[in-house]
């Protein structure tokens, strides 16, 4: 009988549920070694469902502990019926559900298919104290906080000294609902109510198809302020974003739970921009690693300030790297410790 069985997607993706797979494993890994861990890379079985139930019953049965990561309503709902038939062969099957983003509790809330399938669920793992509280249940004993990571290196040394145009990213998903035009939007009307080019915006990140053209078309409108970086391995994300100023995030995504973007950003050093959105102010303390802003005119209005005083983004420099340290590989334990 193995170890662990871990079902997640592990294909070459760089959306959250990926990245956090993949930390997760390698964490994991480190703890327990490979040779105890059975992966079922769920990506790899799309179109040969049959096929992938047959393996995923087989390894089940064999197996002391499962670890399944999953977003969609979907894919839970899958899980949960295979689980629960499982669980009546492999009574002592210990199953730990790690959850990606912030949709969870809805499901949880409003699906029955789901609710009444989560008592054949061990222990489940949210990424932020909000998410838990969402969950419309009594006790919440088997619901464990499991924050973001990183496998990165603390950052040693940063730049202090800057002058404009003051370089400014955004580090996620491309995508309207990311906040990607309400971001160039402000750009644009600091600058020009400053009169000047005091601000530059990167962009890093899949583009999302429905907004490639307005993008694009927005870039070649404004080269000298913005710019499209491509898509950078998780694995290098410090090394791209420690030479910018700070990091913007202006999300109104439903399903936002822990930005990944903060850790990047906190292990580049960067402080953060960000919207009063989900669980945006359970990572950022405005004034402290970041600044929280309650819509777009708050954003150019901070954007104006902070040209006139850039000191309210160098000084937290020092709060972001020590920040980082808070979402290393070593979050994993409170996982370890729930596996048998």
């Amino acid at each position: 009988m193995s170890k662990i069985l871990f079902i997640g997607d592990f294909s070459d993706n760089t959306n959250g549920q990926t990245i956090r797979t993949k930390n997760t494993f390698k964490a994991l890994s480190i703890f327990f070694g490979k040779k105890s861990i059975k992966t079922l890379k769920t990506n790899k079985y799309k179109s040969i469902k049959p096929i992938f139930l047959i393996i995923m019953f087989l390894r089940l049965i064999f197996t002391k502990n499962v670890i399944l990561m999953a977003t969609s309503k979907q894919s839970i709902v899958y899980y949960l019926r295979i689980i629960r038939i499982i669980k009546k062969i492999n009574v002592k099957l210990n199953v730990l559900f790690v959850s990606v983003g912030g949709e969870l509790p809805e499901q949880f809330n409003n699906e029955k298919k789901i609710s009444k399938n989560f008592k054949y669920i061990d222990y489940i793992f949210v990424q932020t104290e909000s998410i838990k509280e969402e969950f419309k249940i009594e006790k919440k004993d088997n619901i464990i906080l499991l924050k973001n990571y990183r496998n990165l290196p603390i950052l040693q040394t940063w730049k202090t000294e800057y002058a404009p145009p003051f370089k400014l990213v955004v580090f996620s998903r491309l995508t309207e609902d990311k906040g990607v035009f309400r971001v160039i939007d402000s750009i644009k009307m600091a600058n020009n109510t400053i009169g000047e080019k005091a601000f530059t915006l990167s962009l890093f990140g899949p583009i999302d198809k429905e907004i490639e053209k307005r993008l694009f078309n927005e870039i070649n409108e404004n080269p000298e302020v913005l710019n499209y970086g491509g898509i950078v391995d998780y694995n290098k994300s410090n090394e791209i974003l420690k030479d910018y100023f700070a990091l913007c995030f202006i999300s109104s995504f439903p399903g936002e739970g822990f930005a990944g973007t903060f850790i990047d950003a906190f292990f580049a050093g960067l402080p953060i921009i960000a919207n009063k959105w989900k669980s945006n102010e359970d990572v950022i303390i405005d004034g402290v690693n970041g600044y929280i802003v309650e819509d777009d005119i708050q954003l150019v209005n901070l954007l104006i300030e902070i040209y006139n005083k850039p000191s309210m983004i160098i000084d937290l420099k020092v709060n972001c790297v020590e920040e980082s340290k808070k979402y290393t590989l070593k979050e994993v334990d409170i996982l370890i410790e729930k596996i048998k």
